[in-house]
């Protein structure tokens, strides 16, 4: 019971976790792979992760929950900002109940 108020307070009580709540559904649907980039997904232009600052901070509080990692990648221009999904992710969602 408690886990279930978490999720449905979750926005009200922490603002910034509703980016990281709709990052968090586009992992769990396959959306987001390995070496993506966090522009590709602002670009993606999905529900609450529109603007660089959305999916920086989901992003940032996703990887602080163990989620994914976020690493920077040296191209031959601007270095990009990627993920990388947990690989052991889908093992602790069917543990926590996510």
């Amino acid at each position: 019971l408690e886990l279930h108020a978490r999720k449905l307070w979750a926005p009200a009580l922490i603002p910034e976790s509703l980016p990281s709540r709709e990052l968090a559904v586009k992992i769990r649907q396959r959306r987001i792979d390995n070496g993506t980039t966090l522009r590709d997904i602002q670009q993606a232009n999905w529900t609450g992760l529109k603007t660089t600052e959305a999916v920086e901070s989901a992003a940032e509080l996703l990887q602080k929950w163990g989620w994914l990692t976020i690493y920077t990648q040296q191209t031959g221009g601007r270095p990009s900002r990627r993920v990388r999904v947990n690989p052991d992710l889908d093992a602790r969602i069917r543990q926590e109940g996510f």
